[in-house]
């Protein structure tokens, strides 16, 4: 079994981490799609890992999150217990 490629990676990683931080902020996909400028399709693809999105539609859901883009896209982090 050959490992994944990156753009699968980076789509899994996307994909989580819309989800994961929209969730935290307490908002619904209509919610964050209208906070972004995008339509809530937009939103859904992103968190089901479907889809081709745009610069310009990272750029605004990551404004939107209040994240740097780059944390969009990143591995997850391991949780931390305090």
């Amino acid at each position: 079994m050959s490992p994944p490629s990156p753009t699968a990676d980076a789509t899994s990683h996307l994909a989580r981490n819309v989800a994961a931080l929209r969730h935290t902020r307490g908002l619904t996909q209509q919610g964050l799609a209208a906070s972004a400028g995008v339509p809530r399709s937009t939103i859904t693809s992103l968190e089901s890992g479907t889809g081709n999105p745009s610069l310009q539609s990272l750029l605004k859901v990551a404004h939107a999150l209040a994240v740097p883009i780059d944390e969009l896209l990143a591995a997850p982090r391991a949780a931390v217990r305090l």
